[in-house]
């Protein structure tokens, strides 16, 4: 098992100077899966920290030789860098370079613990991180996204639709995509009767993919938030009153990955929902698949890959 304190410890400011991770570094993406470095010739990987207005948050660049391009890769709730090895890897050999952060309150990044004061500082963190970046990594820019971090996407180019300016972001994918929860009706009754008496539950381990490999390890893993606070819950039911009320059009045709036996997110309500609110998705819908669908069985994912190849060449 790795210690996660020695290797916060030992993280510097992300920079694009080129150099070697520290011993510390390399432990954890070798416990991760995510030495893509090592894995693929050519690749290069810098990890550290970003300031940001909310809290340091830490990042990650995988560079390969003569990018197309930058996918801008944001994990789902409770996840972490760590457990997207596989995305990483198919976009680097799509000849992209990934940028990639945990989200506040995960991972290796400061801020409470697995919560948020409200859906838009998630943006803000994007929109930081970006500006980080600016001019050292090639163009154009994409974005994917995994169940919340596909809300942090479609929050973060509402925000500039609005606003009338360049989206940034040109190709985009949305994975297993949060607009609301499954079952949120009931969801939503019981927020309101606990959260006058209640701060935080025990996190529920659900078996959001029916890879038993994935689950055992996601349960074991040391970065795994333990809690569900009642903040989070309260954050994420203001963003999507928030966003049933949209009026704008996101000019931008997303590239949508969903499973059909998802439990996790309402993807009866929220395809239909983001085929409104967006231009012209391509739905590809994954028969069988449950919630993580970057960790699905084998099968699944060589089929979610493959399509994913398709669509970004």
């Amino acid at each position: 098992m790795i210690n996660i304190e020695q290797i916060k410890a030992t993280i510097k400011p992300l920079t694009f100077s080129g150099g070697k991770l520290s011993s510390e570094e390399e432990a954890y993406s070798r416990y991760y899966g995510i030495d893509l470095d090592v894995q693929i010739a050519g690749v290069s990987h810098q990890m550290g920290f970003i300031e940001t207005r909310l809290c340091r948050i830490v990042g990650h660049v995988y560079q390969p030789v003569n990018s197309k391009g930058t996918f801008f890769l944001v994990h789902g709730y409770y996840d972490n860098v760590g457990l997207y090895g596989h995305v990483i890897r198919l976009l680097l050999q799509q000849q992209y370079t990934v940028c990639t952060y945990d989200l506040p309150g995960h991972g290796l990044s400061d801020g409470k613990r697995a919560t948020i004061d409200d859906f838009s500082s998630y943006t803000q963190v994007l929109t930081e991180v970006i500006e980080h970046v600016q001019g050292h990594l090639p163009k154009p820019w994409h974005g994917y996204g995994q169940s919340t971090g596909c809300a942090i996407l479609t929050e973060f180019l509402l925000e500039r639709t609005k606003a009338g300016g360049d989206l940034v972001l040109d190709k985009i994918v949305l994975s297993a995509p949060l607009v609301r929860p499954y079952r949120w009706s009931w969801g939503r009754i019981q927020l309101y009767l606990l959260r006058p008496f209640i701060h935080q539950l025990p996190r529920h381990f659900t078996n959001n993919s029916r890879n038993q490999a994935f689950l055992e390890f996601a349960r074991k893993e040391p970065l795994a938030p333990r809690i569900l606070p009642v903040e989070w819950v309260n954050a994420m039911d203001r963003w999507i009153r928030r966003l049933q009320k949209e009026s704008s059009k996101i000019n931008c045709d997303p590239f949508i990955l969903q499973g059909t036996h998802d439990r996790t997110v309402d993807a009866a309500y929220n395809i239909p929902f983001l085929k409104k609110l967006y231009k012209q998705p391509k739905i590809f819908m994954l028969e069988g698949a449950g919630h993580h669908l970057p960790n699905e069985l084998p099968e699944t994912r060589r089929q979610y890959m493959e399509w994913l190849s398709s669509v970004l060449q």
